[in-house]
Order: C-alpha cells, then sequence, then structure tokens
C-alpha cells in the first residue's frame, strides 16, 4: 500500500513555498511497469482507487507532480 501525495507545480513560488497535499492514503498496487520508460525514478504504477477518489487523483496528476510513499508495515509485494 502506498499514499498519493502530490505537490503541486506552482512556476511562481519559491522551493519552500509549495508543500504536498495528501490526495489518496493507504491505495493497494495492483501492477507495477518497471519498464515504463520516461523520467530516471518514473515507473508506470496501477492503484485501486476508490471512484469516490478518482476525481482527486486525476486532478492531482493534472496539475502536479505525484509522489507514492509506501505505508509504513503494508505488504511490500503487489497486489497485496
Amino acid at each position: 500500500r502506498v499514499d498519493v501525495w502530490s505537490t503541486a507545480s506552482d512556476p511562481g513560488a519559491l522551493a519552500g513555498d509549495v508543500r504536498p497535499v495528501l490526495v489518496l492514503a493507504s491505495a493497494r498496487v495492483l501492477t507495477v511497469a518497471t519498464e515504463a520508460g520516461g523520467f530516471a525514478g518514473s515507473w508506470g504504477v496501477e492503484l485501486a482507487v476508490p471512484e469516490e477518489s478518482v476525481a482527486d487523483v486525476v486532478a492531482a496528476g493534472r496539475g502536479g507532480v505525484l509522489d507514492l510513499v509506501t505505508v509504513p508495515g503494508s505488504s511490500q509485494g503487489v497486489g497485496g
């Protein structure tokens, strides 16, 4: 499981002024595509997102950078 955090893209803000926001807590990881390509450190990840949270996650992804942080004590395996 992972927490999904968003850091908004604001070109006018100073680095210290932009704070990450928790978008979704304890999302279940369904798959990880390590051959996704893209920028260094970027992987394709499929999450189980409750229907009522989909719009928030999509909006956060469009408005900034999403970071996935492993939930302490959660299974490290995919699908758990």
